[in-house]
């Protein structure tokens, strides 16, 4: 089946670079949550194509990670919080105006700040959310004064004093360290800082490290004999060092093959399958009633040298987005690619006077005469055609934009220039396959 990549919408609402996108399917519509390093972040309708909702964030730091979960929106900012916003106060005059039948409305919706968490956001490291129960939920961060640390915590979004720190300085490196020696040229002194955050839908956070490691735990809360205190396990399922010495600088999770993909400064990307976890080492944490935190460190019995590593005629792969057959990937010299099968299907690079893509052909995408004057794609999402069963039955509105993003995959890449470009990607299946209610 041919592709095409020429359909391409440009979303236009910021002043600033844009720096994090995330996607949600929940609702009647698909939903774009675009930040910037002003610390503004917009809402868009992915039908009409436009803004529907807004927040500013009063320090106005820059929107480091955007993610929905549950109807929230979390924005990791630079002010070193974590902030979790809400849409839940939507009335009738922005929900059906805006979302269902695509008119203009003259003042835009806001977000409301429902919880806030002080985070360490002194380095690359975005964070990792797990919904435990209805509003609850578990967060992995980097440490509050050490990058290199990991702290993990609870909350429920619900009762403001809830925030229960349940790790505080997990520090893996005793765990790994007596492998430095036994793979050539693996001798290191410490994993670096926390540089990516990954969360699995079987409940592993992979954690990528400085040092290239990339790391899987699995967290279980036990039994504890004494009254009053809780008892918490981390267990080490998944230790790989692929990319030693260099970054990590992307972790995403495929929900559908169950593989985690991980990118650094080479043109590699490595593909760690969740299936081969195995029992590594673990780690226990004591909270007592006064919140202090005790840990006892494990041991790790082996490292998994080999992953399965694919090649790719680009270097400095700095977002990834996977989902079955397809990958999507930003590099730093300016391209974002898009694969299916490992063939290539779509080259863009933004230019300082035009956006250039390339069907099917990406034979010049590392070069470096290409890469001097384009503008820095700086944040990735996509819109999967698989994920969206929506109904129908109210798009009367506007029928054909809707059916045009329901049967179809979409890319969404926001630039440096304040720009977010949104391109069309054809469906892995014929339109004559798929019913229409």
């Amino acid at each position: 089946m041919q592709h095409s990549v020429a359909e391409t919408y440009t979303l236009r609402a910021h002043n600033a670079s844009v720096t994090s996108l995330s996607v949600t399917y929940d609702g009647t519509i698909p939903i774009l949550a675009s930040g910037d390093s002003n610390g503004r972040i917009y809402a868009w309708n992915l039908i009409t194509r436009r803004p529907f909702a807004k927040y500013e964030l009063p320090s106005q730091a820059s929107i480091e990670y955007l993610e929905y979960i549950d109807g929230f929106l979390f924005a990791l900012c630079k002010d070193s919080s974590l902030q979790i916003l809400s849409l839940e106060a939507l009335d009738e005059r922005f929900y059906a105006p805006t979302l269902l039948t695509g008119q203009r409305t003259r003042t835009m919706a806001e977000f409301s700040n429902v919880y806030e968490i002080p985070v360490n956001t002194l380095n690359f490291a975005n964070v990792a959310i797990q919904p435990l129960s209805k509003e609850r939920y578990r967060l992995w961060c980097c440490n509050t004064m050490d990058s290199q640390l990991i702290d993990i915590y609870s909350f429920d979004i619900r009762d403001p004093r809830s925030l229960t720190r349940e790790f505080r300085g997990l520090n893996l490196y005793p765990m790994v360290k007596r492998f430095k020696e036994t793979r050539t040229g693996m001798n290191f002194d410490r994993l670096g800082i926390v540089m990516k955050f990954a969360a699995c839908e079987n409940g592993v956070i992979y954690v990528g490290y400085e040092s290239g490691f990339v790391i899987g735990l699995e967290f279980e809360q036990t039994k504890n004999p004494v009254v009053g205190q809780k008892l918490f396990r981390l267990n080490v399922s998944y230790v790989s060092s692929a990319h030693c010495p260099d970054p990590v600088l992307s972790i995403c999770a495929d929900p559908t093959t169950g593989n985690v993909l991980s990118s650094s400064t080479h043109n590699k990307i490595y593909v760690h399958s969740t299936l081969e976890n195995h029992h590594y080492g673990s780690y226990t944490s004591t909270v007592s009633p006064e919140t202090n935190v005790s840990t006892e460190y494990g041991y790790c019995t082996s490292i998994n040298f080999e992953a399965k590593v694919i090649e790719l005629p680009v270097k400095q792969i700095s977002d990834i987005e996977s989902r079955g057959s397809i990958l999507a990937l930003n590099s730093w010299k300016g391209q974002s690619l898009i694969f299916e099968n490992l063939n290539p299907i779509a080259n863009f690079c933004k230019k300082k006077c035009a956006v250039v893509g390339n069907e099917k052909s990406i034979g010049n995408a590392d070069s470096e005469a290409e890469a001097k004057n384009f503008i820095k794609p700086n944040a990735l999402a996509c819109l999967w055609l698989n994920l969206m069963n929506y109904d129908l039955s109210n798009a009367t509105f506007n029928r054909k934009r809707f059916l045009n993003i329901l049967l179809n995959n979409w890319c969404f890449i926001a630039y440096e220039d304040g720009s977010i470009l949104m391109h069309k990607v054809t469906p892995l299946t014929n339109r004559s396959e798929r019913k229409i209610p």
